[in-house]
């Protein structure tokens, strides 16, 4: 999301939808702040020791989450731009 903001000067994104897309990068940021808190609680708890297929199957829920997360972003950022500005940045067709 961040680097779709970026492109906003070249991509000639109006005011409304910076204020869209930036309100999405927060929301996933804030949303991918408190999964990485939660992760970091789970190495700790697990321990420096831990077994790495234990550790894996452990985070792979937080994983999973944060993956669908930046699915959803990236569709309401589809949402926002216009078809030719989200050709520009090469976004994905579905």
């Amino acid at each position: 999301m961040t680097a779709i903001l970026q492109l906003r000067d070249s991509l000639h994104c109006t005011p409304e939808q910076v204020t869209a897309l930036t309100a999405i990068a927060d929301s996933l940021d804030a949303q991918n702040s408190a999964t990485a808190d939660s992760m970091l609680v789970m190495v700790r708890v697990l321990g420096a020791q831990a077994d790495s297929a234990v550790l894996a199957a452990a985070l792979e829920p937080l994983v999973a989450a944060a993956r669908e997360r930046a699915r959803v972003a990236l569709a309401r950022a589809r949402e926002v731009l216009t078809p030719d500005q989200w050709a520009k940045i090469g976004g994905p067709d579905e």
